[in-house]
């Protein structure tokens, strides 16, 4: 089903990729470091401590796996989650509102990135020729 003016490719192509991006990786990956250490300081208070251990190093993996992707501080994972925030911000808002794509676009374009603003662009209406 199509929603918005946007292209129906781009639709497709935003749909493939929401949830694969960097900065949600970077995000849910946090997310996860955060929980693990949260559990193993609970189970570290309540002495089971083979539960505490467990948790410890499924927070260091998922610490290894942010390093892995470049992130090596809690600073540039917050600011890689809002960022990721803003754009499915702006996404959702160029969706319903013609004029903000073509806003969104043309810092695109001033960006340098002249196939992501094409498509998200609405397309020009062909006209009709009239009989004279």
């Amino acid at each position: 089903m199509r929603q918005g003016h946007l292209p129906e490719a781009l639709q497709d192509r935003a749909a493939r990729a929401q949830g694969l991006d960097l900065t949600t990786l970077v995000s849910r990956v946090s997310d996860i470091a955060q929980r693990a250490r949260e559990t193993a300081m609970e189970a570290a208070e309540s002495s089971n401590h083979t539960a505490a251990t467990r948790a410890g190093d499924a927070e260091l993996r998922a610490l290894q796996a942010l390093v892995g992707m470049g992130v090596d501080d809690e600073r540039q994972a917050a600011l890689l989650a809002m960022r990721g925030a803003v754009a499915r911000a702006a996404y959702s808002i160029a969706q319903t509102s013609p004029e903000v794509a073509r806003l969104i676009a043309d810092a695109l374009d001033r960006d340098g990135h002249p196939d992501l603003a094409d498509e998200l662009r609405p397309p020009i209406p062909e006209t009709k020729e009239v009989a004279s």
